[in-house]
């Protein structure tokens, strides 16, 4: 139901979310309208689509940034199908940041401050960033979806709850429940995707993954 059919089909960023079986382990299929440029920042270099990231880059929440459409609002999430600690066709939630005003998409965003306390209907993260830790000698897809929404999502009981259990995401659904219970009615309109790989087995990471 939230599928939808763009003025522009960007035929590339297509093919590489299937080659990557993006489409498949993850989202519905959808023909995007538009790329994403997913900026994931160390000593000025910038990674985009498909490209390999070490976990030390991963530290802090990547910068994103696309052009959206004018009045129309934005929420995004970041998973990794790949974690071991979802099964089947779940996938691990990373973060997510809704209500973004196209303006603020087409400058760029990252996480907001810890003090910011928004209002109803205000730029939100109602799950903060989970640095990914991804197994050693393995490479696991960090996929960033945008959805799509004239007013603004406003998360209750049920839709937030469901965001408590990160290791339980699935998007496809998770969309479903955001169509049936809330007025944003949000569709898929893009997805990226990174790839993000171990550098070290520390106790750190050793620790962090069994929480």
């Amino acid at each position: 139901i939230h599928r939808k059919v763009p003025h522009k089909t960007d035929f590339a960023l297509e093919e590489s979310l299937d080659a990557s079986h993006v489409f498949t382990s993850v989202l519905p299929r959808f023909a995007s309208d538009f790329p994403i440029e997913v900026g994931v920042w160390k000593d000025d270099r910038e990674v985009r689509l498909g490209q390999l990231v070490y976990e030390e880059e991963l530290k802090y929440p990547p910068a994103v940034r696309f052009v959206g459409k004018e009045n129309m609002l934005y929420s995004v999430m970041m998973v990794n199908p790949d974690d071991l600690r979802s099964e089947g066709t779940r996938q691990y939630l990373h973060w997510v940041l809704i209500n973004v005003p196209a303006q603020e998409a087409a400058k760029g965003f990252s996480s907001l401050e810890e003090w910011h306390t928004p209002y109803e209907g205000e730029m939100e993260e109602p799950v903060p960033y989970h640095r990914p830790l991804p197994r050693v000698g393995s490479q696991e897809r960090l996929v960033i979806v945008v959805l799509e929404h004239r007013k603004p999502l406003v998360l209750k009981h049920l839709a937030r709850n469901i965001l408590h259990k990160r290791h339980m995401m699935n998007v496809e659904d998770y969309v479903d429940v955001l169509q049936e219970f809330t007025d944003a009615r949000p569709i898929i309109v893009a997805a990226s995707f990174i790839r993000a790989a171990a550098t070290t087995e520390d106790a750190f990471r050793a620790e962090s993954l069994d929480e």
